[in-house]
């Protein structure tokens, strides 16, 4: 269960929720202090679940809010706290989670080169790694080389997460990174990348208004047929975010609103699933 989504999104304030266990609960306690803007007391819990939690999702989640508050904050204190968790995690399963944390607040930071040689240096440890958390890094690693306008290997840190197969979000992550790389360098040729193996997902109707937003945006979609429905919202590494559809839907066109109010600024992909259709789209999120 993906239980920050669910509690930042769908959760009926007016039902008592029920915690599998107390790192659950902590989690909760944690994400609210995030919401409020106490960042400091959000820091503490996370802290105290990475260094103590058993399960492997919650303390991977609690890196990546960590990071966020880092990201959000600029607290020299916080951002000292958050670096000083290396020492109880080198060795350790989450090493390199939160390596790649660590590279983003740097990114964040525009201290580029040091993000680089971090996630360069931790991609060597690939086969020890998750793929999809593999692709994520690469993805991210060529984003930060195209900034340091270093076209070839932005495209070769491409090729590396195209050679990943994990079937979370590819075609239109790496479609979106593509552009962004062109963007970045006009004379970059992507013609001969490993990335044209990859299909052209499939077309439904999606959209969503105002685009950019601040901080709700409403997504408008059309289900063709009476079927299964799923609407997810990622952002530009594949971490969902928000799932704000995931049950039966008449055929029509629905619309509902997306409250981005805990997330930082930045883009957003939004994945609608019909049946076996899948389509994607990006917002942007200004504050």
């Amino acid at each position: 269960m993906e239980l920050r989504f669910i509690m930042e999104v769908t959760v009926n304030q007016d039902e008592p929720i029920v915690f599998s266990s107390l790192d659950e609960e902590k989690l909760f306690d944690a994400l609210e202090l995030k919401l409020q803007s106490d960042f400091d007391g959000a820091a503490n819990l996370f802290e105290e679940l990475v260094k103590q939690s058993n399960s492997t999702h919650i303390v991977e989640q609690s890196l990546h809010e960590l990071a966020w508050i880092n990201i959000g904050s600029k607290d020299l204190n916080l951002l000292n706290r958050f670096f000083n968790l290396e020492q109880d995690l080198l060795g350790t399963q989450f090493e390199f989670d939160y390596q790649v944390e660590k590279a983003r607040v740097y990114y964040a930071n525009k201290e580029m080169d040091l993000a680089l040689d971090l996630l360069k240096s931790v991609m060597e440890f690939e086969d020890e790694i998750d793929p999809q958390k593999l692709k994520n890094a690469a993805i991210l690693t060529a984003h930060i080389a195209a900034d340091l306008s270093d076209s070839e290997l932005a495209i070769s840190f491409m090729d590396q997460a195209v050679s990943y197969k994990t079937k979370s979000l590819d075609e239109f992550m790496l479609l979106e990174l593509q552009n962004y790389i062109e963007t970045k360098d006009g004379s970059a040729s992507i013609s001969e990348s490993g990335f044209n193996e990859l299909d052209t997902p499939t077309t439904l109707s999606l959209d969503n208004y105002p685009n950019p937003f601040n901080p709700t945006t409403n997504i408008k979609f059309e289900v063709p047929n009476d079927s299964h429905v799923e609407l997810v919202v990622f952002d530009v590494l594949g971490r969902k975010v928000a799932e704000l559809v995931n049950e039966f839907r008449n055929q029509g066109t629905h619309t509902i609103s997306f409250d981005a109010s805990s997330l930082s600024s930045g883009i957003y992909l939004y994945q609608l699933t019909v049946g076996n259709q899948i389509t994607t789209k990006q917002m942007t999120l200004i504050k």
